[in-house]
């Protein structure tokens, strides 16, 4: 899944939500 922004590692706002090589990952 890709993230229409860019996060670092881990947003609060966005819990749970890892960004790698510009894609995202919801755990």
């Amino acid at each position: 899944m890709c993230c229409s922004r860019v996060y670092s590692e881990t947003d609060e706002e966005d819990q749970g939500r890892i960004v790698k090589d510009r894609r995202c990952e919801i755990f």
